[in-house]
């Protein structure tokens, strides 16, 4: 990961949360309590770990820096408080390992700043614990406090390697590997590590996992065998030849323009049954202009891609998570035989699924990893930067329905051609539609 070097405001930074990277927005009027509050539990959790650093300044849902309003007179104030609170931490360290950085922020205020927080790996058999005696660890993008039996196990854990032969902890490099795509899974849906026994749990999986079986890949080699891949990628979609390290190709490609029925028959097998506790948001078929702007046109020659997102557990208010299905061709939006096909998918998810088809347009450049069916579908779609709401008009279910049935729908010369190919298919057609064979 490229750390920032340089914090303009208003920028995102190009760096996400990991392991070893936290941001942290300010929103308190006191900037001193809420940054010295907080700088020995992700101290604590990154001694206990591998390591890090916290940046107080940039808002962690979209990397965008705001800075905090540190006056010069100040910044001394600041330093005693963090090294005062970094001093309680037991075992104690030479405090000259915690490094305290205050970067201007650019085209902000002189008083604005993005404070650093550089905190070493801890590398004791040893917990560290804050000053009120709590103790944290470091996952991807969170840090979580550990009690009771999650403390024991986490202690005998971190001691097993340092008391087993020199070589017997050694993994196999092919291994890692395995383990940081299956990982890579989970992460590129937007599952945390705090999510991972709920959504098993709520999906009925054979299994569950703790926090200690995330800690690093070590752990999580242990925790995975072959019924688990197997489970994790029926449920994603994903090739199994890509878990595995054999194909580039990540999701199973289907090739529904050669095959109209599969089409059907594969969104009501996604759509028409779910496990969850819990109300979900109903489907969606996203219809993704291949380019944006002018770019939809010059480069991107009117291609749409279909991309229809299943629920498949809610986490909270703030995270659904998706599994996501597509054959990963652009259709020509303005040529007779895709232009059909495509209209007649949309008619099939609107009419016959009661799926809303939601327009939106995708940058050139994702567009093309799209079709390379190269990255994690929800990497892509998740991101604000590289997904772009359309204009006003770009309403594709319109052109699913009868011009009469809809309100801002203009006549479709296409229209009769799409009624004649899910006839010829013997495919749902009308308004109330057939069942899926």
């Amino acid at each position: 990961m490229t750390l920032p070097v340089r914090f303009v405001l208003g920028e995102a930074l190009k760096c996400e949360e990991t392991r070893h990277v936290e941001f942290k927005e300010v929103k308190a009027p006191n900037p001193f309590s809420s940054i010295s509050n907080t700088a020995d539990e992700y101290a604590v959790a990154f001694l206990n770990s591998e390591g890090g650093r916290i940046y107080w300044g940039v808002r962690d849902n979209d990397k965008l820096v705001v800075g905090v309003e540190i006056s010069e007179p100040d910044r001394d104030r600041l330093r005693q408080i963090v090294f005062g609170k970094l001093s309680e931490i037991q075992p104690q360290l030479d405090p000259g390992r915690f490094k305290l950085k205050l970067h201007p922020v650019v085209n902000g205020s002189a008083d604005l700043v993005v404070v650093e927080l550089e905190v070493p790996a801890g590398n004791s058999e040893r917990p560290f614990y804050t000053g009120g005696h709590a103790c944290f660890v470091r996952l991807d993008g969170v840090k979580k406090k550990l009690s009771g039996q999650q403390l024991t196990d986490w202690i005998l854990t971190r001691m097993e390697p340092r008391r087993a032969p020199p070589d017997s902890e050694a993994v196999d490099q092919a291994m890692l590997e395995l383990a940081r795509r299956v990982r890579r899974i989970f992460s590129g849906h937007g599952l945390l590590p705090a999510h991972l026994a709920r959504f098993f749990e709520l999906r009925k999986a054979p299994f569950t996992i703790t926090l200690v079986d995330q800690q690093n890949d070590a752990n999580f080699l242990r925790w995975l065998d072959e019924p688990k891949i197997a489970w994790i990628a029926e449920t994603f979609g994903i090739r199994r030849e890509w878990i595995d390290g054999e194909d580039d190709d990540v999701h199973e490609r289907c090739s529904y323009d050669k095959d109209p029925v599969r089409f059907l028959a594969e969104i009501s097998k996604h759509t028409g049954q779910f496990i969850y506790e819990e109300k979900l948001g109903a489907p969606e078929a996203w219809f993704l202009r291949f380019g944006v702007d002018n770019d939809w046109e010059q480069k991107g020659h009117h291609g749409v891609f279909v991309v229809v997102r299943v629920p498949l557990a809610h986490m909270s208010n703030e995270t659904t998570i998706f599994r996501y299905l597509s054959d990963f061709e652009p259709y020509r939006w303005t040529e007779g035989r895709t232009a059909v096909q495509l209209r007649a998918w949309a008619r099939l998810l609107h009419i016959n699924k009661k799926i809303p088809c939601i327009g939106r347009s995708v940058r050139y450049e994702a567009g093309q990893d799209i079709w390379g069916n190269s990255v994690l579908l929800h990497e892509i779609l998740a991101s604000r930067e590289l997904v772009q709401h359309c204009r006003d008009d770009w309403h594709p279910e319109d052109y699913a329905l009868h011009p009469e049935e809809s309100v801002i729908a203009k006549p479709d010369t296409f229209l009769p051609q799409v009624i004649e190919f899910l006839k010829r298919h013997d495919l749902p057609n009308g308004n109330t539609g057939r069942s899926a064979r």
